[in-house]
């Protein structure tokens, strides 16, 4: 799993959410003790794509939808 701290300091450095909702959401996540990513989830700030591309992009792995992968049967 990802770290929150990383995750708030690259969505800080990036300007993907207004910076007071991130630093609400933050605040929130370490009082409820929740991931940041499931607490931008729960009120719709960040799309669930965009939270994987940013969480790939925190843990330095390639980041892949897998919507669009044709699974054999």
């Amino acid at each position: 799993m990802y770290d929150s701290k990383k995750l708030y300091a690259s969505l800080k450095e990036l300007h993907v959410i207004d910076e007071m909702q991130l630093d609400e959401a933050f605040k929130k996540a370490q009082l409820q003790q929740l991931s940041l990513g499931d607490v931008l989830l729960d009120e719709n700030l960040i799309s669930d794509e965009d939270l994987g591309k940013m969480t790939a992009e925190t843990l330095n792995v390639p980041f892949i939808h897998l919507a669009n992968i044709e699974i054999p049967k």
